[in-house]
Order: C-alpha cells, then sequence, then structure tokens
C-alpha cells in the first residue's frame, strides 16, 4: 500500500512500515474542517487484537499554523521565533504527519482489550470530572485512576509525546543538512526542557550525539 495525500497542491509520502503492509489498512483523509492541524483514530482490531487500521485525517491547511510547545515540543520548534530561520511548509505539513504516525506506531504496540478499556475508564473519568465540579478527588474517580494506573490526562499526554518523539525521528532525518538544523535541535530541547522534563529522556534518546554536534 502506498499512502499519498495532496495537500495544498503538494505530495508528501505517508508510507514507513505501513507502506507494503497488506495486513494494515491505513487511511489518509483531508478534512477542511481540521484546518492546520490533523487526528488520528477509528482503529480496526483484528480477533487477536491486533491493530489491523486506521485512519488519518489531516487539515487542508497543514502546511501552516504551529501547535503550542506544551504538548507538540517538536512540531512548534518550527515556528521561526526571532526569524532565525524559514522552514517550508512542507517540512512543517510532513512532521504534523509523521506525528500522526506515531499514535498509529503507539497503538500498535497495545492489545485492542487494553486500548480500548483505558478508552473506556477515561470517558468514564472526564464524564465524572466534569460534572462534580472538577474535584479530582472523588472518590470515583480516585478508584478510576487506580484501574488505569494513571490520571486520563497522564495517560493522554504520553500518547502525545511519543507522537513527538516520532515526529522527531522524521525531523532530524530530514533537515540534518539545513543550515537552521541546530536552531530547531535547540527549541526542542528547551520546549521540552520547559514542558516536558519527565519526558526528556524519550528525546534525548533519538537526539543522541546531534546536541554535541551542534554545541561544538
Amino acid at each position: 500500500m502506498e499512502a499519498r495525500i495532496v495537500i495544498n497542491g503538494i505530495w508528501q509520502a505517508a508510507v514507513g512500515i505501513y507502506e507494503n503492509n497488506r495486513q494494515f489498512l491505513l487511511r489518509i483523509v483531508v478534512d477542511a474542517g481540521k484546518r492546520v492541524s490533523g487526528g488520528t483514530g477509528d482503529f480496526e482490531w483484528n480477533k487477536d487484537g491486533r491493530l489491523v487500521g486506521a485512519t488519518i485525517t489531516l487539515g487542508k491547511n497543514l502546511d501552516r499554523g504551529y501547535p503550542d510547545p506544551v504538548y507538540y515540543p517538536v512540531m512548534n520548534s518550527l515556528a521561526a521565533y526571532h526569524h532565525q530561520y524559514d522552514i517550508s511548509g512542507n517540512i512543517l505539513a510532513s512532521t504534523k504527519i509523521a506525528h500522526e504516525l506515531g499514535h498509529v506506531n503507539f497503538t500498535a504496540k497495545t492489545t485492542s482489550d487494553i486500548f480500548n478499556r483505558q478508552d473506556t475508564l477515561m470517558s468514564s473519568y472526564n464524564s465524572i470530572f466534569l460534572t462534580n465540579g472538577y474535584n479530582a478527588r472523588d472518590p470515583q474517580l480516585v478508584a478510576l485512576a487506580g484501574e488505569l494506573g494513571a490520571k486520563p490526562i497522564e495517560i493522554w499526554e504520553d500518547r502525545e509525546y511519543w507522537s513527538e518523539a516520532n515526529a522527531m525521528q522524521f525531523l532530524i532525518e530530514r533537515i540534518d543538512k539545513e543550515y537552521f538544523y541546530c536552531f530547531v535541535l535547540d527549541r526542542i530541547r528547551r520546549n521540552v526542557s520547559d514542558h516536558a522534563i519527565k519526558y526528556e529522556d524519550r528525546f534525548d534518546m533519538i537526539a543522541g550525539s546531534q546536541t554535541v554536534q551542534c554545541k561544538n
């Protein structure tokens, strides 16, 4: 399978490990309502609980707009702070696609039972939280968090940061010969340090020796 999308007339390949996998159906659709963002869902599982399908939905203006650094330290790093560099929309759009593919990769590592149970419990938690005056000490919420092993927001942010790690893996390979490479790497480092310090190891592992290279 070769999955390709057209955004503003630009062809972007979204292939990777799913390109020739006939056991997996990856759908990529463009939704004008998404505008500059994307999303991943409609997961499909086989009888053994393995992920066999997913849908990535992308905004028609994916080559514009930068998400907040709090949960998206990699995609945010492409913003031209103080005009130090100017990055094309192609790179931004591709990085957003890599982030969404990260959600597929992450979900594929679990089983339908675990994933669906998490989503069901998270939905119940959030419903109660919205109707109890945002009281996280509610015994029902404490019990649900115990079953989940964490609060829903912690599970959600863990998924997002794994997807950002996937985006970073793509990005550092894509721009390693560009003059703004070290600027971007430094911005990622600062974003992670400021907003996601507990997840720093997964980004450091991807950066590897590149951080030292940029300091020289």
